[in-house]
């Protein structure tokens, strides 16, 4: 029992969930997956549990913003703004030629 709490750890594997929760979240995210707000969710809430363990306020309000802007980027991936787009990537600025620098 002793080498599974030097494992673990005196967090109660909440670091560890958090790191493998965040890292898969990263993943899928990248892979253009929305679950991985999801899993950054829970990642936030581990990370939260440390903070708690910790006594870190900086911690628990960081992973408090972090938690909420997760929310927004799931509620938001499929909304499309064209105000958010810049204008050299609208679809019309990508399909006109680049000018030659020699003109």
């Amino acid at each position: 029992m002793d080498i599974f709490h030097a494992i673990i750890g005196n967090y109660y594997g909440s670091d560890w969930a958090g790191m493998f929760l965040q890292c898969a979240s990263i993943y899928l995210l990248g892979n253009q997956r929305r679950i991985g707000f999801i899993l950054g969710i829970g990642s936030n809430a581990a990370w939260f549990v440390f903070g708690i363990l910790t006594g870190s306020i900086a911690d628990l309000l960081s992973q408090c913003i972090v938690i909420i802007m997760n929310i927004r980027g799931f509620s938001r991936w499929n909304s499309t703004e064209t105000e958010s787009i810049p204008i050299w990537l609208s679809p019309q600025a990508l399909q006109r030629p680049f000018p030659s620098p020699l003109l």
